[in-house]
C-alpha cells in the first residue's frame, strides 16, 4: 500500500472526545466501530496531548456495515479496509498507541473484564438489534464513574430505538453531543 492517506469518515463529536481525554481519572478507552480511523485518530491526538499514560482500543471487523445499501458495505467489498485503516494510523503517527481487536463488535466486549474501561464509544452497525447487542455487551465493561456513548442518535432509527429504552430503564440521563447533537453519552 502506498503512503496515501485515506481518512475520510464521520467525526462530529470533537467536544465529547476532548471531554473524555481531559478527564484525569480516565486512562482506558475503546472505540467500537472505527472504519478507516478518522475518529479514533482524533481521540488518540487528544490523549497524546494530555501526556498521560493511556490504553486505547480500536474494535471493528473492517468489513463495512451489514446494511446492503450502506456505502461502507460497498467499499468494503472492493477494498481491504483494515489495510487502509492501518496505513492511516501509521501516516498519522498514532499506530503505536492503538491496540486493534478485529472481530464482531458485541463479541469483542468479552476481551475485557467488567468495569475495566473508563470510556466506550459505540459506532459500529446501526441496525436496532446490533446496536442493542453492542450496548448490552459493552455497558458492563465501563467502570462506575465512566462514560459510554455512541454516534448517530436520530440519524438511524435503530440507534435511537436501542439507546433510549436501555438507559431510561436504568434511570440514567442521556446527554447529546456533537455538532448536530447526533452523539450521545451516559455517565455510569
Amino acid at each position: 500500500m502506498s503512503e496515501e492517506l485515506d481518512l475520510q469518515g464521520w467525526f462530529d463529536y470533537r467536544d465529547l472526545y476532548a471531554l473524555v481525554a481531559l478527564n484525569d481519572s480516565f486512562t482506558k478507552y475503546a472505540e467500537v466501530g472505527v472504519w478507516k480511523g478518522l475518529s479514533i485518530c482524533q481521540l488518540c491526538f487528544f490523549l497524546m496531548n494530555t501526556k498521560k499514560e493511556f490504553e486505547l482500543y480500536a474494535i471493528d471487523h473492517w468489513e463495512g456495515s451489514s446494511s446492503e445499501d450502506d456505502t461502507t458495505n460497498i467499499e468494503a467489498k472492493e477494498k481491504d479496509i483494515y489495510s487502509i485503516y492501518d496505513n492511516n494510523m501509521k501516516i498519522m503517527g498514532t499506530r503505536e498507541y492503538i491496540k486493534d481487536i478485529k472481530g464482531d463488535s458485541s463479541a469483542s466486549a468479552s476481551c475485557f473484564q467488567d468495569e475495566y474501561l473508563d470510556f466506550v464509544f459505540i459506532d459500529a452497525d446501526h441496525e436496532y438489534e446490533n446496536v442493542k447487542n453492542d450496548i448490552e455487551s459493552w455497558y458492563p465493561k465501563v467502570r462506575s464513574g465512566g462514560i459510554i456513548g455512541g454516534h448517530d442518535l436520530g440519524t438511524f432509527s435503530g440507534v435511537s430505538r436501542a439507546v433510549f429504552p436501555f438507559f431510561t430503564k436504568k434511570k440514567l440521563t442521556i446527554h447529546q453531543a456533537g455538532i448536530n447533537g447526533t452523539s450521545w453519552y451516559v455517565h455510569k
